[in-house]
């Protein structure tokens, strides 16, 4: 089985009975996905406007709309998540909205509306090809502290899809998709959403959200394919899964590297090694590995260069998904192993991932600092049996005062929902320590190792 181009994915297609996604075994065939993207397109044509912001829970409208944008000559944008400061943000960079975001009354919008039949003329859109240069922006956490824009081409998409069907292409034959993970970021977008569309899998639109989901969607049906996240897979070692008739035909996991305890329950319980895939939203996928153990190999995806800094083992990656020469920083250090080989050494920058969702705590602690009543704070990242951020927060006399009023659980819940506008529920800080200063070394720095004291048992 090959991959079609998204270029030439709705002027080429499939039959359309050939099934693309569904719920519980009831799928929408290709001519409802060719119907749906004729009604977006006839909607957005009537509004003006190039940038629009996409959002859809449904994996199977936001890929109509995203097609039909692209058929428009528009910009997709995606936002790094829904929350509703995130939102109010780039409202004032986009020029329209489509999808289940809550409406902003100050832009022109399309509803997430996809049994909608009234529009007229449908049937006469024809369907053309894409240039390779449309383009689809998304957004992650900068270095700066603010969301970083990055902008993804057809033709970048393109090759990635087409090497991740080299590679896998034909252990997962006509397997359908499900996945633990979004189809909002770069990862979900390409594993759950666009290489299936193109590759003609069916996938589910309901996204498993706990174990107990998981075998429940395994207890019937062909063998799936399971796209998900280090953070779902590490659950399994505590969980007591029953003997399961239908194993996932591959795992891929991607977000960061996966505790060797989670591979090995993935292998006793679901039947094999996940697939790692290692990468970014600026570089694309870069590598991938099957661990035996923790330190396992990871090996080039087709077409990537990387190169290793002798100085301090910075891996830049350079590949048809970065759309040139130019080496992108993977954030990380490394060291070779092998031709097309290397081992990951730990992070270079100040970005970190708190279950797999990649947060700037420059961006965090700014929000942190502006809060009333805090006159300093510092953010860490604790490792433990989940991996969390402490806040440690310096407060000014309104803020002790409250503090003595209400009590740490309750006023740290408080500072919680005052950053929860702008971050996602699972990345907010866990555990709050309250002092007089912040902890400084001899030089004046406050260091993660002063402030991760700060949370040692004993003071839990």
């Amino acid at each position: 089985m090959s991959a079609r181009s998204l270029s030439t994915l709705l002027t080429t297609g499939f039959a359309a009975t050939h099934p693309v996604a569904g719920i519980d075994g009831r799928y929408r065939d290709w001519g409802s996905f060719t119907a749906l993207v004729r009604r977006y397109r006839t909607r957005l044509e009537a509004i003006p406007g190039q940038r629009w912001l996409l959002y859809f829970y449904d994996p199977f409208a936001f890929a109509a709309a995203l097609l039909a944008l692209w058929q428009l000559d528009r910009v997709p944008v995606l936002p790094p998540n829904n929350q509703p400061g995130t939102v109010g943000e780039l409202c004032g960079q986009v020029d329209g909205q489509v999808g289940d975001l809550p409406p902003n009354p100050e832009l022109p919008g399309i509803p997430a509306d996809t049994d909608d039949q009234s529009d007229s003329l449908t049937a006469d859109c024809r369907f053309r090809v894409l240039p390779v240069t449309s383009t689809l922006e998304l957004f992650t956490s900068g270095s700066t502290g603010k969301p970083k824009r990055i902008v993804k081409t057809l033709a970048q998409l393109d090759a990635e899809i087409a090497a991740l069907e080299q590679l896998w292409g034909r252990d997962l034959g006509n397997a359908r998709v499900q996945a633990t993970v979004s189809h909002q970021h770069i990862y979900g977008l390409l594993f759950r959403l666009l290489w299936p569309l193109c590759a003609g899998r069916k996938f589910d639109c309901r996204q498993i959200r706990h174990p107990g989901a998981l075998v429940e969607s395994l207890a019937g049906g062909t063998p799936p394919v399971l796209v998900s996240s280090p953070a779902f897979l590490a659950r399994l070692p505590d969980m007591a899964l029953p003997a399961l008739p239908a194993l996932p035909r591959r795992i891929f996991s991607s977000g960061g590297p996966l505790p060797a305890s989670a591979a090995e329950a993935c292998e006793q319980w679901l039947g094999s090694l996940p697939v790692e895939v290692l990468g970014s939203s600026e570089t694309g996928g870069v590598a991938w590995r099957r661990q035996a153990t923790e330190q396992e190999d990871w090996h080039l995806l087709p077409g990537v260069q990387l190169t290793i800094n002798d100085t301090d083992q910075a891996v830049q990656v350079s590949s048809p998904f970065t759309g040139g020469s130019e080496y992108l920083a993977l954030g990380d250090r490394g060291e070779w192993t092998g031709p097309d080989r290397f081992r990951l050494l730990g992070r270079v920058d100040t970005l970190v991932k708190i279950e797999e969702k990649r947060i700037s705590l420059t961006a965090m602690t700014e929000r942190l600092r502006a809060l009333p009543t805090v006159a300093d704070g510092a953010l860490v990242v604790l490792h433990g049996r989940r991996t969390c951020l402490g806040a440690a927060v310096v407060l000014d006399d309104a803020g002790q005062r409250q503090l003595a009023e209400q009590g740490g659980v309750r006023f740290s819940r408080r500072l919680r929902l005052s950053l929860a506008p702008w971050f996602e529920p699972v990345v907010l800080p866990r555990k709050w320590r309250f002092v007089p200063s912040l902890p400084t070394d001899s030089q004046g720095k406050t260091t993660a190792a002063a402030l991760t004291a700060l949370f040692s048992e004993a003071q839990s």
